[in-house]
């Protein structure tokens, strides 16, 4: 079993922009992680990784500007299955909730995961002063809403994002909590935690 670290918890939050399949006719486990952002990949998810799971992972365009970082690893789907509830095959991310581990584990572990998410699905705006996380799944996005408000990091309700393709969301705009945010949680891709700095200074 590999042990609970905030590379772990990091690499999980931030599977939410990825997959994690097994190919039964070919028996092959997959996990992605997917980003417009080459370096943030390397520099993040691959050393991570690299540290979890002892795996080199390289990083690699797979369509003009999209990258990601592909492993094959029945450890590594296995994991993630049983730690965090990731559902079975053909379901899709809409039905992946917060699993009880994730719940109840410390709250160091779970800022981990609330970075991995908001570096894969959180966006800051600058001129509207707001950063905001988006997913299919609400009750991951209620569970993330609750842990930062346990923190004083206060948001606003879980509203649709995108009709077209069920997206929610929510939105941290208070200036006391953006900054909050940026002391306990903020982001390891350094274009979001650039925003995040300017939009603090504001």
């Amino acid at each position: 079993m590999t042990s609970l670290t905030k590379d772990l918890f990091y690499l999980a939050g931030a599977l939410r922009d990825g997959s994690v399949h097994y190919d039964k006719a070919s028996r092959n486990y997959t996990i992605v992680w997917y980003s417009k952002d080459k370096s943030y990949l390397a520099k993040s998810i691959a050393k991570k990784v690299a540290r979890s799971f002892g795996k080199k992972a390289d990083v690699y365009e797979y369509k003009r500007g999209q990258y990601r970082v592909k492993i094959g690893s029945m450890e590594i789907y296995d994991t993630i299955k049983q730690t965090f509830d990731f559902p079975d095959e053909g379901i899709g991310q809409v039905a992946w909730g917060a699993s009880n581990k994730l719940r109840t584990t410390r709250r160091e572990l779970k800022y981990a995961y609330i970075r991995g998410m908001f570096d894969a699905e959180g966006d800051v705006s600058v001129r509207n002063r707001y950063l905001e996380v988006s997913q299919k799944n609400t009750e991951i996005l209620k569970w993330i809403k609750d842990e930062l408000q346990s923190s004083k990091i206060n948001s606003g309700g879980i509203v649709l994002a995108d009709r077209k393709s069920s997206t929610y969301k929510i939105v941290i705009s208070a200036k006391k909590s953006v900054r909050l945010f940026k002391d306990k949680i903020g982001f390891e891709m350094e274009r979001k935690r650039r925003m995040l700095e300017r939009l603090c200074l504001n």
